[in-house]
C-alpha cells in the first residue's frame, strides 16, 4: 500500500507541560518549589503584579501545611504527596457539586493550615489564589513584548520554525497547557478556538490549523458565570479575577463537560482522521482520566493505515513515564474498532511485508530537539516499535 505522501498527511499534535519545558515552563513538580517562588516574585515587581508575592505566600503556606505557629511539616508527613495533588484537594474543597463526603474530607486536611477566623468562603478564595498561581508560573516566562523578542531569542527558534511548517488544512495541535506559547511563537497566527458561547464568535474552518485549548488558558476568565477570551493575562493577573484555568481535580471534568464540550468533539475527530499523531511533552497525568480515556478512545477509533505514534517525553526511554504512556498508548491501538473489508485487506498486506500498524515508537529527544530537527516525512518513519532512533531509510 503506497504512504500519504506528506504534504497531505494529517497531523495531530497532542502537547504537555514538556512541550514548553525548554522556554522556562513549569512541570507540575515545579509548583511551590522555592526556585519558582523566588522567579514569581522576582518577576512580579518587574510586571507590576504586587498581589502575587502575598498570593505565592499564602498559597505556599499551606501547601507545606503550616500555620501562622506552626514549622513546615515533612514533605512524607504531608496530608498531599506533590503538588498535582495538593491542587485536586483544593478544588476538590471548594467544589459544592462534588458529595458532601469528599467535599468534607478535603476540607479537614486542609482546616489546620488556614485560618480558623476567616469567613466560609476560605476554600474558595485558596482555590481562586491556586488558580492565579498556576496562571502566573504558566505565563510570566514568557518575555514582554514577546512577539517582538522571541525572533531574537535562541530558545525560541524551533518553536517558531514549528509553528511555520504547520499546515492550515491538515494540521491540529491539542494542547493541556495554559501557557500562550503557540500564540507567542506564530505571532499570533495561531489561534485557540474559542467555546462555543463564549465572548468571541467562532468561525468553524479547516482553511487554519485547529488549535485546541482543552484545559483553558492564561487569557481566558469567567465573568459572572461567561468565558471571556483574549484578554491581557498580565491584567487578569492584576486583577484578581477568576482565571479560566481546569486544574487537578472535580472542576476539570465539569470543565471538560460544560465550558469546552465543543473543543473535546473537535479534538476527538481530529485524533480519529490523523494520519500520524504525535504526543509532546504530555505523560497522561494521573489525575486526568477523563482526558486520557477521550484519547485513547479516539485513537482506538482510527481508521487511517497505516497509522504512526510518536511519545516525545526526553532520551530517557526506560523513564516510568514512557514506559506508562507507551503501554496506554499500545493498549488502545489493540482494541481498534473491525475494519471493513477493504481495509482488512490493506491491513493484511501490511503485515505480509512486514510493516507493523498502526506503529507506536519512542522517538528519545526532548520537544526542542524534535522540533529544530523533524520533517513531516521523517515523523511517518521516525523510529520503529521496537527501536526508537533516528529516521530510517524509506
Amino acid at each position: 500500500m503506497p504512504v500519504t505522501p506528506a504534504s497531505e498527511r494529517r497531523i495531530v499534535w497532542v502537547l504537555g507541560a514538556g512541550f514548553s519545558y525548554s522556554l522556562g515552563g513549569p512541570l507540575l513538580n515545579d509548583f511551590f518549589t522555592e526556585s519558582l517562588n523566588q522567579k514569581l516574585f522576582a518577576v512580579a515587581g518587574v510586571r507590576g503584579i504586587p498581589s502575587l508575592n502575598a498570593i505565592v505566600n499564602d498559597v505556599d503556606r499551606v501547601y507545606v501545611a503550616r500555620d501562622a505557629h506552626r514549622a513546615p511539616v515533612r514533605g512524607e508527613d504531608r496530608p498531599w504527596k506533590n503538588a498535582e495533588e495538593f491542587l485536586e484537594v483544593v478544588d476538590t474543597a471548594s467544589d459544592e457539586q462534588v458529595g458532601a463526603g469528599g467535599r468534607d474530607a478535603a476540607r479537614a486536611m486542609l482546616d489546620p493550615f488556614l485560618d480558623p477566623s476567616s469567613d466560609e468562603n476560605r476554600y474558595r478564595n485558596l482555590t481562586s489564589d491556586a488558580r492565579l498561581y498556576l496562571a502566573a508560573a504558566c505565563h510570566l516566562f514568557v518575555p514582554m513584548r514577546a512577539t517582538e523578542v522571541v525572533e531574537r531569542l535562541e530558545r525560541w527558534k524551533p518553536y517558531r520554525r514549528w509553528c511555520n511548517e504547520l499546515l492550515e488544512d491538515r494540521d491540529a495541535v491539542i494542547t493541556f497547557n495554559y501557557d500562550m506559547v503557540p500564540e507567542v511563537a506564530s505571532a499570533g497566527r495561531l489561534r485557540p478556538m474559542a467555546p462555543v458561547g463564549t465572548s468571541r464568535p467562532e468561525i468553524r474552518s479547516r482553511k487554519r490549523t485547529t488549535y485546541l485549548k482543552l484545559h483553558g488558558s492564561v487569557d481566558w476568565s469567567i465573568e459572572q458565570d461567561q468565558l471571556v477570551v483574549d484578554q491581557d493575562p498580565v491584567e487578569l493577573l492584576r486583577s484578581g479575577r477568576l482565571v479560566a484555568l481546569a486544574g487537578p481535580g472535580p472542576s476539570k471534568l465539569s470543565f471538560a463537560q460544560g465550558t469546552s464540550v465543543d473543543l473535546w468533539a473537535m479534538a476527538e475527530e481530529r485524533v480519529r482522521e490523523a494520519h500520524v499523531v504525535v504526543f509532546v511533552g504530555y505523560r497522561f497525568p494521573e489525575t486526568d482520566n477523563h482526558a486520557m480515556r477521550q484519547i485513547l478512545t479516539a485513537l482506538a477509533a482510527n481508521r487511517e493505515e497505516p497509522l504512526t505514534v510518536r511519545i516525545v517525553l526526553g532520551p530517557d526511554v526506560g523513564s516510568k513515564e514512557i514506559v506508562r504512556a507507551r503501554a496506554l498508548i499500545e493498549s488502545a491501538l489493540r482494541s481498534r474498532s473491525p475494519v471493513a473489508e477493504p481495509e482488512a485487506r490493506r491491513l493484511q498486506e501490511n503485515r505480509r511485508l512486514g510493516r507493523r500498524t498502526p506503529v507506536v515508537a519512542v522517538v528519545p529527544l526532548f520537544a526542542e530537539d524534535l522540533l529544530t530537527l523533524y520533517s513531516r516525512d521523517d515523523l511517518h518513519f521516525w523510529g520503529t516499535a521496537d527501536e526508537p532512533g533516528a529516521p530510517r531509510d524509506r
